[in-house]
């Protein structure tokens, strides 16, 4: 009878560890597929493991507890301290010793858990695959156990493409039966046809121990309809070799129904606000056509300071109209690649101020940001222009190190003080429309960048824009 998970073949592995009693209250820590162990940041012992590390390491639950962490891994204590608190990068390879005395490579990933009485550190090991040493063999009855307890899908197939597991998420996602299962299924008859060869190379990938991004795919379900589905898989290694991989389904429809409701929703808001921004911008435009005939008309100097006034409040409401019409913009549009040097030489473009050089450094790089980033740039100009006093130059460069990528403006001009240096990012400040650097600061964060003004006052404002590990890359021939 088909009633939990399905598995085609069920290979000898180790049973429970022994002496794993400390974890018995935490069934989903144990069952984890990955090896892994919590460490105490304040005695740096190890406090807990679960049954996968036991089997990956030769030590019994009891032998764990209370371990220095310094004495599993060859690493002096401060270089551990500083591994386990990702002060070095959340993961790192790592010589261990087995509780046979042998040592062996692992793959070892951390991240600090915040309790309520203690920091603790939980720690993940993972055999790489040029270390046939390790077996990383699961107790399979867990792993079952483990699989069928979660609502999306659990597959594991072979390098044929054949399933050989399924949780009964999966089963009823794609709407076959036990029986469909043992007669066999690919996994790429899933795929729509025209998707069908380009899953086949993703998932080909994972042979070479390459871990498979997730993605979006469009899959048939056994009556004939589609459902888009996002598939996320890692390879599945016994004694240092990819026998298949394993991969967790996400049906992602009701997301894509709410996607697409949203967009229309914001379709339709969008052509209200320009058919009624253009609408009130005509009938400004009237005003002010208006007032200066009335002005030119009387003489008498007290209703005509009424009327400059007048005038004045209607530039205003023109300008906030045109500063809507911006903002709605923001974010419509999907993030991009774009060169940052020409992005630069588009936004100078528009400027020819009398006595001042704008100059753009070695910029051949291209940044992932809104398709308003010539924006940003131009709106950096102007703030220059408008508010650094008798300036002569404006300098755009960019620098690439170790820690990012910044992209730096700087004018010669009397520069921020400190106590505005935050303040000038704020809306409606300013002696204009006061919204040029608040547009600016929006339209960057929307992939993660930041600005900030880091000059010295007195020595020239310098705009400093920090672009995230990821959120840049070098031009390559053909982009």
């Amino acid at each position: 009878m088909f009633t939990h998970s399905h598995r085609r073949h069920n290979p000898e592995s180790p049973g429970p560890a022994d002496g794993d009693g400390p974890l018995s209250d935490n069934p989903l820590f144990d069952q984890a597929p990955t090896a892994m162990l919590v460490v105490d940041l304040q005695d740096w012992r190890i406090s807990r493991a679960n049954r996968a590390a036991s089997v990956l390491l030769g030590y019994s639950g009891d032998q764990f507890v209370g371990m220095r962490a310094g004495l599993l891994f060859t690493i002096d204590t401060p270089q551990l301290q500083r591994l386990l608190t990702g002060t070095e990068g959340s993961s790192h390879e790592v010589t261990v010793v087995r509780g046979d005395g042998t040592t062996g490579l692992l793959w070892l990933s951390s991240t600090v858990v915040l309790g309520i009485d203690r920091q603790e550190v939980l720690v993940a090991l993972t055999p790489p695959l040029c270390d046939p040493g390790f077996q990383q063999q699961l107790d399979l009855a867990d792993f079952q156990e483990f699989a069928e307890g979660l609502p999306q899908g659990i597959y594991e197939m072979n390098t044929r493409f054949v399933l050989t597991f399924v949780n009964r998420a999966a089963l009823v996602m794609f709407g076959i039966t036990a029986e469909d299962f043992n007669r066999g299924i690919c996994v790429v008859d899933w795929a729509v046809p025209e998707q069908r060869d380009e899953m086949i190379a993703v998932l080909s990938g994972s042979w070479d121990g390459i871990r498979t991004p997730r993605r979006e795919w469009l899959v048939r379900r056994k009556d004939g309809s589609t459902f888009p589905v996002m598939i996320h898989a890692t390879p599945i290694v016994q004694q240092g070799r990819v026998v298949g991989n394993r991969g967790l389904l996400i049906d992602i429809s009701e997301l894509k129904r709410s996607q697409e409701a949203l967009e229309a929703a914001n379709r339709k808001l969008n052509l209200l606000n320009t058919v009624t921004r253009h609408d009130i911008q005509n009938q400004v435009t009237a005003l002010l056509g208006y007032l200066v005939l009335a002005m030119d008309s009387v003489s008498d100097p007290g209703p005509t300071t009424l009327l400059l006034k007048g005038r004045a409040a209607a530039e205003a409401i023109s300008r906030q109209i045109t500063f809507t019409r911006d903002y709605q913009e923001i974010g419509v549009r999907a993030p991009e690649w774009q060169h940052l040097g020409t992005v630069l030489a588009w936004a100078r473009a528009g400027w020819e101020p009398e006595g001042v050089v704008i100059t753009i450094g070695d910029a051949d790089l291209q940044v992932y940001a809104d398709p308003m980033l010539e924006k940003v740039f131009s709106n950096l100009i102007d703030n220059a222009l408008r508010y650094g006093g008798p300036i002569t130059r404006i300098r755009f460069s960019v620098t690439v190190t170790d820690a990012g990528c910044q992209i730096i403006c700087a004018d010669d001009g009397q520069g921020v003080r400190d106590d505005q240096k935050e303040m000038i990012f704020q809306k409606g400040v300013g002696h204009h429309t006061g919204f040029g650097l608040f547009l600016a600061r929006e339209i960057l964060q929307l992939t993660g960048i930041t600005i900030a003004e880091t000059g010295v006052y007195g020595g020239g404002a310098v705009f400093t824009i920090s672009v995230p590990d990821g959120g840049y890359r070098h031009t390559v021939q053909g982009q």
